[in-house]
């Protein structure tokens, strides 16, 4: 018998606190921030993928591909993608995480236990930035046996 999976709502969490005196004692003057934003990335969810990646290298690595059509394995039909998160596991290293289009891209650096979040497949690089292209791939550079986490929301 078939499985069916129902569409579900895929919401995103941020909270953010933080805590700040003027003295050593941290007693006098403390300032404090908490904020909880949550955001609905879809309502349509059919299909997730989590998954740890080890880097064997310091070469650039393709972690994730978009295509027209295809969707299997490491590869995503780029209409479909709602939500990437990628996470540095490794407690010292940057992660240079790019977002790759035919003939341009761009590297953002997270910095080791953080995360970048992307909720679309397309770019804009040049000196006008007149238009967006779609990206092809994501690729990252980061150090030998650098790990990172993947996960991927599609419609």
């Amino acid at each position: 018998m078939a499985t069916t999976v129902n569409a579900s709502t895929l919401t995103v969490k941020i909270t953010e606190t933080l805590s700040l005196s003027t003295d050593a004692t941290g007693t006098a003057d403390n300032i404090s921030f908490a904020q909880e934003n949550s955001h609905i990335i879809s309502t349509a969810i059919l299909n997730a993928s989590k998954r740890i990646v080890e880097l064997e290298s310091t070469a650039l690595t393709t972690i994730i591909t978009f295509h027209d059509t295809l969707n299997s394995g490491g590869t995503y039909r780029r209409a479909d993608v709602k939500y990437v998160r990628i996470t540095n596991l490794d407690d010292s290293a940057v992660l240079k995480v790019g977002l790759i289009g035919d003939s341009s891209g761009a590297f953002q650096s997270v910095a080791a236990n953080t995360s970048i979040m992307l909720t679309g497949t397309q770019l804009e690089i040049g000196a006008t930035f007149s238009s967006f292209t779609n990206a092809d791939t994501i690729k990252v550079l980061g150090v030998a046996q650098q790990q990172l986490e993947i996960f991927v929301a599609t419609t």
